[in-house]
């Protein structure tokens, strides 16, 4: 496909999830890259051109929150209800599981839903739960903010069925809306990176947001001072998820590359979570790694110069000056010059067009900035694309062959993004 698309020698980066086999296949592609194309070597750097999904990094650091508040799972609540059909004797249940499992018992009849739905008297509010579902992201957060929605009517529903077990009390809703507090934030942030195409530039601030928000609540500081001990106790436990991933990012340049590449800021404001010392060691590295770059080099070389013929004084000051371009390229002057005045809500198309109307006197930096601000920061855009397969693929359709299909695929996701 890279060979088809004539991508070879453009790929710089791979995002994707965070499944082991993605490790292998990044490897194996970056070993296949300069076996075979030996003469036009790819600037793809292997597993350090590995973008990690962020958005499937925060619904694993959800994950691990549920698991440590012992939410349960679908299969879980169904053992509850057998046991409770038994008249067995069921152990304390969490808040969220106790949630679950009367949102299963609702819709486990067509009986129990007439009664439910008779539960709800606003017309408008005549609706089911949905139930969250495993694979889902923020399906949980979803439940919870629907069940909070409708407390009265699930106070009432476990009275009149008699569910003794699944009675929800007040410590129980207390609990249930901290939690969703929680889970508000990750999902703000998950929609954010599902909701266009977010790129690396931002995901150093969402990676700060992140830890400020889990230390806040783990240390039960700020506004979350009030928050259950049980709660900051689970937060504690997927902090360990947090940091595993903080730390193979923290070792990519590519993310600050990114994020200083917004002329308003330039990153000054990591200094709120580095050391000075440390974020001058960080510049320092982008600069030398840009420099020794092959396409800055062959930017730097295509800069025109005076013909040989042409023996005058300006001929002779303009080859000296080629002479010494390192030490006098745009790279220097970007990242040695102050910030620049612009639209604080610009965002990231305000960026794009300040490093396009800068072309002309920054020539090697925004030829850096089209390409590192290009990375996408989530894979979410390529798994909705793989997912509209199936409208592709569908019962009439089944005998066409793999090439077909995926040249379908990409047409359709382009003329979706054109229009």
């Amino acid at each position: 496909m890279l060979k088809e698309l004539n991508l070879i020698s453009k790929v710089l980066t791979i995002t994707a999830d965070n499944a082991t086999n993605m490790e292998s296949l990044v490897k194996v592609l970056n070993a296949t890259l300069r076996t075979t194309y030996r003469q036009n070597l790819p600037v793809f750097e292997g597993e350090d051109g590995y973008i990690r999904c962020l958005a499937h990094i925060i619904n694993l650091i959800s994950k691990d929150l549920m698991q440590a508040l012992k939410a349960g799972a679908k299969e879980d609540s169904y053992e509850i209800l057998d046991k409770m059909d038994a008249k067995q004797n069921i152990a304390s249940l969490s808040s969220i599981m106790k949630v679950r499992t009367v949102v299963l018992h609702i819709k486990d009849s067509p009986q129990r839903r007439e009664r439910w739905l008779g539960l709800c008297n606003n017309d408008q509010q005549k609706q089911f739960i949905d139930y969250d579902i495993h694979t889902r992201w923020n399906s949980t957060y979803l439940i919870i903010d629907s069940a909070l929605r409708f407390s009265r009517e699930l106070v009432q529903y476990t009275q009149s069925e008699e569910l003794d077990d699944l009675t929800i009390n007040q410590g129980d809703w207390m609990q249930l809306e901290q939690v969703r507090n929680v889970l508000k934030k990750l999902d703000q942030m998950t929609k954010f990176l599902s909701s266009s195409s977010p790129q690396i530039a931002n995901s150093l601030a969402i990676y700060y947001q992140l830890s400020d928000l889990l230390d806040d609540i783990s240390q039960r500081k700020k506004k979350y001072k009030n928050v259950p001990i049980p709660l900051a106790e689970a937060v504690k436990a997927s902090i360990e998820k947090y940091q595993k991933y903080y730390s193979l990012m923290d070792r990519s340049l590519f993310y600050y590359i990114a994020a200083t590449l917004d002329p308003r800021s330039r990153a000054i404001w990591i200094e709120n979570y580095k050391q000075k010392s440390i974020l001058d060691f960080i510049v320092k590295q982008i600069i030398e790694k840009l420099k020794v770059d092959n396409d800055v080099q062959n930017e730097e070389e295509n800069i025109p110069t005076p013909p040989s013929s042409d023996f005058s004084v300006n001929a002779m000051m303009l080859q000296s000056n080629k002479a010494n371009r390192v030490l006098l390229s745009d790279v220097d002057r970007y990242y040695n010059s102050g910030v620049v005045s612009g639209d604080p809500n610009g965002g990231f198309k305000w960026v794009l067009s300040w490093w396009k109307d800068n072309a002309a006197v920054m020539p090697v930096m925004s030829k850096v900035a089209r390409r590192y601000l290009a990375i996408p920061a989530a894979s979410v855009s390529a798994e909705r694309m793989f997912n509209a397969g199936r409208d592709i693929m569908d019962i009439r359709r089944q005998l066409m062959c793999a090439t077909t299909f995926c040249w379908l695929m990409l047409f359709q996701d382009h003329y979706k993004h054109k229009n």
